[in-house]
């Protein structure tokens, strides 16, 4: 979908357009959930986060501003969303609860899901020790799958500096060499 299909899409949703409504929620639906899960690392809170970011598009969808590009926007509200509940978090070590605590899709045979469930620990473990400028790209690209130029505005917009697209890739090849060598180390 290119950006004047998405704005006029968004345009529509504004004027309580429910067919619209409903296109925008499934197009960007598993972006917005990816992105949450990437930063809460829980899924039942990520679609918690992902539901209060729909609705925070839905109820003030006339009064916000996507300039330009709606899937950067919208994603950039996710991350906000995700940050204000992690925020909220009174310590680090109550997070670390919640999360181990929290159950993964579980399909696979008792063994397989035990190596599986230790690597994705670790996975995790690692992701949570890069430093948030290294994650936050991290995430966009391979979590949102996002482009680098899509990354640079969702950054810019994070940080209120620009980020050029050089500066994207590499803070995901400094992400990717460091989570090489934290892996290394665990596994």
């Amino acid at each position: 979908m290119d950006i004047r299909a998405m704005t006029e899409l968004l345009q529509r949703v504004s004027q309580g357009d429910r067919a619209a409504w409903a296109q925008f929620y499934e197009t960007f639906k598993r972006e917005v959930i990816a992105v949450c899960v990437a930063i809460l690392h829980n899924e039942h809170e990520a679609l918690d986060a992902a539901e209060e970011t729909f609705l925070k598009v839905f109820s003030r969808c006339a009064k916000l501003n996507p300039n330009g590009n709606a899937r950067s926007w919208l994603l950039k509200i996710a991350a906000n969303v995700c940050k204000d509940r992690l925020r909220r978090e009174r310590s680090r070590l109550a997070w670390l609860r919640r999360w181990k605590g929290a159950q993964v899709f579980r399909r696979n045979p008792v063994e397989a899901q035990v190596q599986q469930d230790f690597q994705c620990e670790a996975v995790q473990r690692a992701l949570n020790q890069l430093d948030e400028k290294y994650r936050r790209a991290l995430v966009l690209r391979f979590y949102a799958g996002l482009d680098y130029a899509q990354i640079a505005q969702v950054l810019s917009d994070l940080e209120g500096e620009p980020i050029t697209e050089t500066t994207v890739g590499t803070r995901i090849n400094r992400a990717k060499a460091q989570m090489r060598a934290m892996l290394e180390e665990m596994l």
